[in-house]
């Protein structure tokens, strides 16, 4: 009788804890599927600079951080803020043409060449053409002080490995009879360029018998 009766007091305590158990169990698994299925879904590489991996990265769907103060939830908003069109208008002072005629150019005009390498999968290049280079006063500075020049790093390889350009954006600021005077190889603010673009421009002295004036 003793027996029978411990025989079905354990029966019973098995029965009352062991759906909790498969249920927890269940649980540490999911967790683990999960932790697997978002394990390197996003790409948290520094968004100031974009080289040729991480274009590669992007195109097997990692997504990028265009702003890393933006946080996660901002990652798929795009930084676009204006048409195509507009955008073109707004950068119509970069000039056209070959390497050769632009050099040229600087050299004729005694103003310092500011160049900009970029590629087509660049997304921190296509930010600052919205955020600094569209900008009404960087454009004025840039149309006052340089000869400026859009360069695709890709297409024009020649001209980039001559400067030793591998990650993009970089700007180069080179003085009118070749020299390079200074580099940007990170995304700036329009602020930020401002000041860069005043401490390479070239000072014209303003004397009575100034051969500028």
């Amino acid at each position: 009788m003793n027996k029978l009766f411990f025989s079905c007091l354990i029966g019973l305590i098995s029965w009352t804890f062991t759906p909790s158990t498969n249920v927890h169990a269940q649980s540490l698994r999911g967790d683990a599927e999960q932790s697997q299925k978002y394990s390197g879904s996003f790409s948290t590489t520094n968004p100031s600079k974009t080289t040729a991996k991480d274009a590669e990265t992007s195109k097997k769907g990692v997504v990028e951080l265009i702003d890393p103060e933006e946080g996660i939830e901002e990652m798929d908003v795009p930084s676009v803020k204006m048409s195509n069109k507009e955008l073109e208008k707004r950068l119509d002072y970069f000039h056209k043409g070959t390497w050769k005629h632009v050099t040229k150019q600087s050299s004729e005009k005694k103003k310092p060449l500011m160049v900009d390498f970029y590629t087509d999968w660049c997304r921190v290049c296509k930010q600052m053409d919205q955020e600094t280079f569209a900008d009404e006063e960087v454009t004025k500075n840039i149309k006052k002080n340089y000869i400026a020049y859009r360069l695709d790093a890709e297409k024009q390889k020649e001209v980039a490995e001559q400067y030793d350009v591998h990650s993009f954006p970089t700007f180069i600021f080179i003085s009118p009879d070749g020299k390079e005077l200074g580099r940007i190889t990170s995304y700036l603010t329009k602020e930020a360029f401002k000041k860069e673009l005043n401490k390479y421009k070239i000072e014209i002295p303003h004397t009575k018998y100034s051969e500028f004036r």
